[in-house]
């Protein structure tokens, strides 16, 4: 269990549904961006939570995945989102 606010953060951030799966695929974010046809900014923004993908875009990233539940897991991800370290 994370023990700091960044630990806590980072750990969130590894279990974002696009990036898990990138991880466990050896997929780099950059065939991520070109699969998804977006840039690599915004899968790093999508996967730090910062932004969430449109409907379009999300069925994009379910296709790619084969996880018709992407929508669901994205979700409840960011239900678990603990407070920015970065921000006081």
């Amino acid at each position: 269990m994370p023990t700091t606010p960044k630990a806590a953060w980072d750990t969130w951030v590894d279990k974002n549904p696009l990036r898990s799966w990138r991880h466990k695929n050896k997929v780099t974010i950059l065939r991520a961006a070109s699969s998804l046809d977006v840039t690599v900014t915004t899968i790093q923004q999508w996967e730090r939570g910062a932004v969430t993908p449109t409907d379009e875009n999300m069925d994009r990233i379910a296709a790619i995945t084969g996880d018709e539940s992407t929508a669901s897991k994205w979700s409840r991800w960011r239900s678990r989102r603990p407070k920015d370290p970065i921000t006081p």
